[in-house]
């Protein structure tokens, strides 16, 4: 059997069957980019983070990508944005990588 539906898989077997039983869970990867100092630009990371998670920084045109959480998410798919948290997560877990690595 071949999904693909994605993540609106459940959506679409609830049609058929609004009993069938959910096969997705859902979680969310928020990323930022973050304007490195010069003497950073080339440096990278591939790690894991506090929670023993991958965790990534890596050059991006004249930013760096830090990321991704792991977040469970279980509202509207159409409506996936970063909060708060997970954005003081990523802060937190770059400076925690770069701390330990300098």
């Amino acid at each position: 059997m071949l999904n693909m539906a994605g993540i609106w898989i459940d959506d679409l077997l609830h049609t058929v069957n609004p009993r069938a039983a959910r096969r997705v869970l859902g979680t969310k990867g928020a990323h930022i980019l973050v304007r490195m100092p010069e003497k950073c630009r080339s440096r990278r990371i591939a790690t894991i983070n506090s929670k023993g998670e991958p965790f990534y920084c890596l050059p991006c045109g004249n930013y760096h990508y830090f990321g991704p959480t792991e977040t469970l998410y279980e509202d509207e798919k159409e409506h996936v944005f970063i909060n708060a948290t997970e954005f003081d997560f990523l802060l937190a877990e770059a400076n925690r990588q770069f701390l330990h690595w300098r």
